[in-house]
Order: structure tokens, then sequence, then C-alpha cells
């Protein structure tokens, strides 16, 4: 469900662009009095607009992600806000679950929904993170207190410096590069 209000973000946004592109082309004639100027100004600006956009690639890459993400977080909850010790423990977890979780998930391709597209490795896991108190089981302790969210799930390697890291509060997912990575999870292998 999530992909299809992405998708449709990504239609209204495509709409609004052009809205905008006619707008100034009209304005740019206005000014300028000629079409021929108006219409090269206007492909410029498209150009520039265009380069600065998210590519495919990186939308179908952070998507693949946030549903290895929804896993996670369904292990969590069916654990008591406890997380997985490790990949094969997610991995039976996700081949346990019933197709009609997995269709809620947008899960088609069961396979490989634990591996990432960029570096073709499974994801990595921070075991045994617990969310207890914040998901209300648990004994009764103080709160803990995050500076930073949590780091669940990770890629080993990434690509081009970078890795896309799951932050189990809020289900968030992020590009973190190498250095901020290795500070955030020490003990990653």
């Amino acid at each position: 469900m999530a992909t299809a209000f992405r998708d449709l973000r990504g239609v209204q946004e495509v709409s609004q662009e052009h809205d905008r592109n006619v707008q100034l082309m009209l304005i740019l004639k206005l000014v300028t009095g000629s079409r021929a100027v108006a219409a090269l100004v206007g492909v410029l600006v498209t150009l520039l607009i265009g380069c600065s956009r998210v590519s495919k690639d990186t939308l179908d890459n952070e998507s693949h992600f946030k549903r290895a993400g929804m896993v996670y977080t369904k292990f969590m909850q069916k654990n008591r806000g406890r997380g997985p010790a490790n990949e094969k423990e997610l991995a039976d977890f996700l081949n346990s679950l019933p197709q009609a979780d997995l269709d809620a998930m947008g899960i088609t391709d069961k396979a490989n929904v634990l591996i990432s597209p960029r570096d073709g490795q499974p994801y990595g896991i921070v075991p045994k993170v617990d969310m207890s108190m914040m998901m209300g089981g648990g004994p009764r302790r103080e709160k803990q207190a995050f500076t930073k969210p949590p780091i669940a799930m990770y890629e080993k390697t990434g690509s081009g410096g970078k890795r896309y890291v799951f932050y189990v509060t809020g289900g968030g997912v992020s590009l973190m590069d190498d250095q901020a990575f290795r500070e955030a999870v020490p003990d990653a292998k």
C-alpha cells in the first residue's frame, strides 16, 4: 500500500512539474515576445530540474529495503519488541509468514526480499535489538534514552561508499556513509 502511495505521489509530482513548466513557458513568452526563446529556456530549466530528481533505481532500492524493514518490524511485533538474533532467524520468520501478510507488505519475491539489490548480499542484522519497553512488553524499568534511533538492519557493503540502514523506531530508512555507519554500528560484520 505504501508503494501505491509513493507511486501516486510520483505521478502528482510529475504533473505539478509539468504545470510549472507550462506556466514558465507562458511567462517567458510574454517577457521575451518570442516563442522560440521561451521554448529554449523552458527546455533548459526542465533539464536542470530533471537532473536533480531522485532516480527510479534509488526509489526502487529504498522501496526494496523498506519491505525488508517491514519484515523486521513484524518480527518484533510477534516477539514482544525483541529483534532477531541473526539473519537466519529473520529469514526463517519470513518463510513462516502467511501469504496474506506478504501481500499486505507488498512482498512478491520472498527469496530476495532480505537481499540487497545494490550489493547482492543479505542485509545485516544488529542482533537482538530490544524495544520491549517502547512496545509495552517486558518488565517495568527506566526508559532508555536514545540520542539516535537504533539501527536494526543494514546493507553489508552498499554502493558508492553509502549503505541503507533501517531504524527500528518509526521504521525509517536512510542512506549513511561508511564512516558514520562504522561509528553507529561498530560491531557490524
